[in-house]
């Protein structure tokens, strides 16, 4: 039921994301960048969300996981994006590392959480 409501969520806020990106713009094409936040503290990763709205067409899904760093520190890792926001750079060690690794187990913050962050 949780999972149902936070992909309808997630849902939401792409459309309103991407709504109000087009809106903004010139009648360009704009796409979301959605990824997986990456909580360092607890080495796990929030559900997919939309954390961006990305000038130009999709380019499509990308065949391997990458992990992102935004210049404020904040680490994110995609499954399907091959492109992110300008500001953004491309990374595969240090916390990208272990961010990698959590998306590979699939340790998400809920289970973290409720396995006191083990």
């Amino acid at each position: 039921m949780k999972r149902r409501v936070l992909a309808a969520a997630l849902a939401l806020v792409t459309a309103a994301v991407a709504a109000a990106a087009a809106g903004g713009c010139d009648g360009g094409l704009v796409h979301s960048f959605i990824a997986y936040p990456y909580n360092a503290t607890l080495g796990c990763l929030s559900a997919a969300a939309a954390v961006d709205v990305i000038d130009g067409p999709d380019p499509g899904s990308c065949p391997e996981v990458q992990c992102w760093v935004k210049p404020s520190g904040e680490i994110f890792v995609s499954d399907k994006a091959c492109d992110a926001p300008l500001d953004f750079t491309k990374n595969a060690s240090g916390p990208c590392k272990q961010a990698l690794e959590a998306y590979k187990n699939r340790v998400m913050c809920d289970d973290a959480a409720q396995d006191g962050g083990s």
